[in-house]
């Protein structure tokens, strides 16, 4: 890529996909235009250097002769050792060898073990750009080589690989070479080698340093100050150094910037050179420089004899035993957390210390009855199926596990309000089944639905197929239905043909209702034309609005009548709740015993039976739930707790339901709708230099990619502005009619009054009051929603800001504000962001959209945490179509 085109000054989003890329390096293209923009000015400001560096893995059976191998290419002389124990875990080494330039080529040799517990874990380690070397035994003849290859093309994004062959006794391996290659394209070589008397050896050392030196990124130029740095840690003998320690470092080595420190570290990681977790608030503050010292204490605890006696069951103290090395002294806690992060354990919930490692759970099935009458059916099936996606699925939904009790090592029953679903994986049928049974079917089936979406997604190259159960007189609840390829009907209902032919009877069947069986519907309104300012809005509500007078007097009116009542609620019980709520200390018992009793608080007994009446009436129409508070002390309190017992739903997070906060302000209702296409968009990014950096880039990223398809069509106009000074905010706003005002920075909460951080022309903090920062919008008539987020970056942000500023600006027009009530960290943060833009590009109102994003950010972090609740929507009009004609 040439300088000239990040130079450009207008440009704020670049699409490299499918391109070859090897300048910058595709690691820190993944970072965005800022990211790339930070790497051309380091190696404009430091001159350029190259590393000459790449991974060699070696994987096959155990026993195939893998780590002779790793020892043959250091030293040709090294003699078998026939009592050589095999590799546990992962042995990593290093090699080198001189290149035509008088460079030395340096060599990271990664010896997997071949056991079968270690291929669940393959997904972590396998990783791009490297070269692979499949070694089979010619004595065993068991080596899979469709496996094999399969998992190295799936994981490693297709990196050459070589085979070879290791024929003891001078046994020779036949394979189909031909086939092999028509199906892998990645297979570059296959060599016949006897590791004993080290025939052939010299061929192949010339074939790994042949392909390992043709790898893309191979002599890519860097930055001198990162080839100082990364000179310095390979030299460091220690395990691991402190964020601290490293960031000194590039400090010494002529960094000045700490997110070009980051920066670096984040290559790093991704080159598998060292690992640096950043978005893990534990192991944020360690970076590891030796990665087998961490998968080697992982693997120590997989194959703890202890632990596999315990069917993978252990405790921290276990885990002071398994660890009392010196290596390990002082970072269990980091260790653990990075066996949960490649989920390979999960902490048993309710216990205090007892932990989980599905990989070596029983093999055997629990005995349980199953009502097979009116399940819910959905299979998977894979062209090729990775190890572990049960156990990821497993880790990933525990909290859900029916007594905590029914789960074996390929399988699980997950309950959910009364709803239970049976996942087995039947890995020699390349195959995942499940079946739901009770009164949630669809709510369960798409929690697990969504799960297993994340785990699909994790592996780039992974082809599958879901299929839908068929509907018709004979498959009909039926255990063993024909079923239906979803793609297939996707296609079918994209072309307009409502109905598909079932194979097994042979009936017709309605397309459209063989999805709606099996997948909850989403709101998809028609996007009009470029231009249209029609009004596009289907969505049909059953309106419920409830207000708290000054002396708790409760009036609640819907379309099925009014009632009131008197609002009662002791503080004191709910005091604790919400301070532990507020220092992030929350479980799933916490948080509904205080969504109950604020639920009981807000909805006494005329007033729950009409709320009762109007959800039951509302059959087909979602209900619009608006809460209006006249008493500060009221409206303070975390309202989207709200915990409906009838439905066991958290009311803000229930997408049947829509909530918000609503201000009955004596100003004319202004329905704010962009008049024309394209809808105008401006986020502003406050990051002062003086304060805790955030991860804005990569929010901002998501809103791309959330809006590229409207930008593209002219729908919406994307500006981002990274100088939050107050000159630079007024120029913005008076330059375009913004509809939308995105603001992502810091915030605090000081003299009873919110405070915005913007930047002074130093690029430091300049603090704007609540009611100063609501000038900028006095008289626009044209801005319809303002978005505040705060990210966690230190204690410096406390959205007890966005508290007051909020509601203000309510106050003073907009009619739609939306802000976060807890301070939140940078994944939830950009999880909103994803999910909001991408369900607002659809066409939702924004109250239907925020309710959407907070059941996505509940999915995805859980409703044992206050983060689902976090983001809070105030409006003040009347129908929520913020963006209409859009």
């Amino acid at each position: 890529m040439s300088q000239s085109i990040i130079n450009l000054s207008n440009l704020t989003w670049l699409d490299l996909s499918d391109n070859p890329l090897e300048t910058p390096p595709i690691e820190l293209a993944y970072q965005g235009i800022e990211g790339i923009r930070a790497y051309f000015r380091q190696l404009e400001e430091e001159g350029k250097d190259y590393i000459y560096e790449a991974k060699l893995l070696i994987v096959g059976e155990g026993g195939a002769g893998k780590t002779t191998l790793a020892k043959k290419i250091q030293d040709h002389n090294y003699q078998l050792d026939s009592n050589e124990k095999s590799t546990e875990g992962i042995d990593i080494t290093k090699w080198s060898f001189p290149l035509d330039n008088e460079r030395e080529f340096k060599v990271n040799i990664w010896d997997f073990g071949g056991q079968e517990i270690y291929h669940a874990t393959h997904q972590f380690f396998l990783t791009k750009r490297s070269l692979y070397a499949l070694v089979a035994d010619a004595r065993k003849e068991d080596t899979d080589f469709y496996y094999w290859l399969n998992v190295v093309e799936l994981l490693s994004n297709n990196s050459p690989l070589l085979i070879v062959k290791n024929e003891k006794g001078d046994r020779r391996i036949e394979i189909d070479e031909n086939s092999l290659r028509g199906r892998f394209s990645n297979l570059s070589e296959s060599l016949a080698t006897n590791l004993k008397d080290n025939r052939g050896l010299n061929a192949i050392l010339k074939s790994i340093q042949y392909h390992i030196t043709e790898l893309p990124h191979v002599g890519s130029a860097l930055p001198k100050t990162w080839k100082r740095v990364r000179e310095t840690l390979e030299q460091d003998e220690r395990n691991y150094i402190s964020l601290e320690e490293y960031l000194n470092i590039c400090e010494t080595n002529g960094f000045t910037r700490i997110e070009d420190k980051l920066q670096l570290s984040g290559y790093l990681h991704d080159l598998g050179v060292c690992l640096h977790f950043q978005d893990s608030p534990l192991l944020k503050n360690t970076v590891i420089l030796k990665p087998e010292w961490g998968t080697d204490a992982v693997y120590k605890v997989l194959d703890d004899t202890q632990v596999i006696n315990n069917l993978g069951r252990f405790t921290t103290q276990n885990l002071d035993n398994i660890w009392s090395e010196e290596q390990y002294q002082f970072k269990q806690a980091e260790l653990l957390e990075l066996m949960m992060r490649f989920k390979l354990c999960y902490k048993i919930p309710g216990s205090k210390d007892t932990y989980i490692a599905p990989q070596l759970l029983t093999k055997t099935k629990p005995s349980y009855n199953w009502v097979k009458n009116d399940n819910l059916i959905l299979r998977y099936t894979y062209e090729f199926m990775p190890k572990g996606i049960i156990t990821q699925l497993i880790v990933a939904m525990h909290q859900h596990i029916y007594q905590q009790k029914y789960v074996w090592r390929s399988g699980v029953i997950l309950e959910l309000d009364e709803t239970r679903a049976e996942v087995i994986e039947y890995y020699d049928k390349r195959e995942l089944k499940i079946r739901v049974a009770g009164i949630r079917k669809k709510d369960l089936l798409t929690i697990i639905t969504h799960e297993l979406d994340k785990i699909h997604n994790s592996y780039q190259r992974l082809k599958y197929r879901k299929l839908i159960p068929c509907n018709c007189s004979e498959c009909n609840n039926q255990q063993e239905p024909y079923f239906h390829p979803f793609d297939v009907l996707q296609k079918a209902k994209e072309q307009g043909i409502e109905k598909v032919q079932c194979q097994k009877s042979f009936e017709m069947v309605d397309v459209l209702k063989l999805i709606d069986d099996v997948i909850l519907p989403a709101y998809k309104p028609v996007i009009p034309p470029k231009n249209s300012i029609e009004p596009k809005n289907s969505m049909n509500y059953q309106y419920f609005q409830i207000l708290v007078d000054i002396n708790n007097n409760i009036r609640a009116s819907s379309e099925n009548g009014e009632n009131s009542g008197k609002l009662s609620l002791e503080m004191n019980d709910i005091e604790l709740a919400i301070e532990l709520i507020e220092s992030n200390k929350t479980n799933d018992k916490l948080i509904k015993n205080l969504g109950k009793k604020l639920y009981q608080a807000l909805f006494p007994n005329k007033i729950n039976a009409l709320f009762h009446s109007t959800i039951a009436g509302a059959a087909t129409k979602k209900v619009r739930l608006r809460l209006i508070f006249k008493s500060p002390e009221l409206a303070s309190l975390p309202w989207e707790f709200l915990y409906y017992e009838d439905t066991k739903t958290f009311l803000s997070n229930n997408t049947q339901t829509v909530l918000s906060r609503y201000i009955d302000v004596p100003l004319p209702k202004r329905d704010i709708k962009s008049a024309n296409l394209p809808l105008k968009v401006l986020v502003v990014i406050s990051s002062p230099s003086n304060l805790a950096s955030l991860d804005a880039a990569n929010e901002e990223n998501l809103i791309r990619k959330a809006l590229a398809k409207n930008i593209e069509a002219g729908q919406i106009e994307l500006d981002i502005l990274h100088e939050a000074t107050i000159k630079n905010i007024n120029q913005k706003l008076r330059e375009k009619s913004y509809n939308v005002f995105h603001f992502i920075g810091h915030g605090d909460f000081k003299d009873n009054k919110g405070v915005i951080c913007l930047v002074d022309e130093d690029g430091k903090a300049r603090n704007m009051d609540d009611e100063s920062f609501a000038s900028f919008f006095l008289g626009n008539n044209h801005l319809g929603l303002v978005i505040l987020n705060s990210c966690q970056g230190a204690t410096v942000s406390s959205n007890e800001a966005f508290k007051g500023t909020a509601p203000n600006l309510v106050q003073k027009g907009i009619p739609a504000v939306i802000a976060m009530q807890y301070s939140i960290w940078d994944t939830t943060a950009k999880i909103f962001a994803d999910e909001f833009y991408r369900t607002l590009a659809l066409g939702y109102p924004v109250d239907a959209a925020i309710q959407t994003t907070r059941n996505a950010i509940s999915m995805e972090v859980g409703l044992d945490k206050r983060d689902f609740a976090t983001p809070v929507l105030y409006m003040r009009a009347k129908d929520g179509i913020i963006l209409q004609g859009f």
